[in-house]
């Protein structure tokens, strides 16, 4: 279809741009009010992020969750028995195909559709031009769901030396990470403390990497993502924490979070990371499942100080490598085979 003509939907009808967790809810709650959603997705599948195979996702072959089963599922639609505690990336990818399934969504599913531009009309209206295999449309909807999501293009720190790394793997960044076995044997750094650069970190590390050097510019307060068998967002965010941050006072609602953190899973200092700022909103929180408050393969040793590294302390955890402050590559870093950089997605996924 040619765009010469823009087609005037129903006024029934809703464009929602966008086939992940956003818009699958969206066209849900759109069909259940006498409303007709018109899903368009750029990928061949939806999913959004949970797609692996999507050019704009950033997940990696067995990424669990960040949040516990129970709290990463719909109001209206539980998660598969059997389904593990903190959900691997296909079964999330699973669990929203059977949600669009389960409630008519796949009809309404155009995939492989590339919104190509989106413009007010004189009217009041939305005109939307979008592309796909079978040529492009000019449709006018009365109202648009846009459910693109917030990450799409890759974030790269600027940092001193990068352009001149020249370790055998090059530099990637961790929305391109696609599993540990390119790097097995390999010496490695993950730059970053948020919690994909530390389970990635993790998984090169379990995964057979030579030696992995997690560096950051702050280091967070760790948690693993059980506590005494409970997951830890049903312990640390609460109702009732979320009232308490209300009404204490900052300092007050700081130590008694630090306290909480630091009796569940220690002080990063402990375990031969940088120690953390004493205030932990200062300082901030990751989590991960199995570093540095799990074990790793092989033992626990001090690695010596390095006096160019101007202060910064690591330890070794089976093969990976604590380090604070890194700010540039050609003089802060051992020689590594390969750098990967943790750091934010633009926005404008689409």
């Amino acid at each position: 279809m040619q765009d010469d003509h823009p087609v005037k939907m129903p006024e029934t009808a809703v464009a929602v741009i966008g086939a992940g967790p956003g818009g699958l809810a969206a066209s849900r709650w759109l069909g259940a009010h006498g409303l007709v959603p018109a899903i368009m997705e750029a990928a061949p599948r939806l999913g959004g992020q949970w797609n692996a195979a999507s050019a704009t996702s950033a997940t990696w072959p067995g990424m669990r969750t960040n949040t516990s089963r129970i709290m990463t599922a719909f109001s209206d639609l539980d998660h598969a028995p059997g389904t593990p505690t903190y959900v691997r990336q296909e079964e999330m990818l699973n669990y929203l195909e059977r949600y669009a399934f389960t409630f008519g969504l796949l009809p309404h599913l155009r995939l492989g559709t590339r919104v190509e531009w989106l413009e007010r009309t004189a009217e009041g209206a939305w005109l939307i031009r979008s592309i796909s295999d079978q040529g492009t449309r000019a449709e006018i909807f009365r109202q648009v769901v846009i459910a693109t999501g917030r990450h799409n293009l890759p974030q790269v720190p600027e940092i001193p030396g990068l352009s001149s790394f020249d370790g055998a793997l090059g530099v990637a960044h961790t929305a391109q990470y696609a599993g540990a076995e390119r790097y097995r044997g390999r010496k490695l750094v993950v730059a970053g403390c948020s919690i994909s650069a530390l389970e990635i970190a993790s998984d090169l590390a379990l995964g057979g990497a030579g030696n992995v050097v997690s560096t950051n510019h702050r280091q967070r307060y760790i948690l693993p993502k059980l506590i005494a068998g409970v997951p830890t967002d049903h312990v640390m965010f609460t109702r009732a924490a979320a009232l308490l941050g209300e009404v204490l006072p900052p300092e007050e609602l700081a130590a008694g979070m630090k306290s909480t953190v630091v009796k569940a899973a220690g002080r990063p200092d402990q375990f031969g990371a940088p120690a953390a700022a004493e205030n932990i909103f200062a300082a901030g929180i990751s989590q991960v499942a199995a570093f540095p408050c799990g074990r790793g393969r092989g033992t626990h040793r001090r690695a010596p100080l390095d006096r160019a590294h101007r202060g910064t302390h690591r330890a070794l955890l089976g093969r990976l490598h604590l380090r604070g402050r890194w700010a540039s590559l050609r003089h802060r870093l051992p020689p590594v085979a390969s750098l990967a950089l943790q750091g934010d997605r633009r926005d404008d996924r689409s």
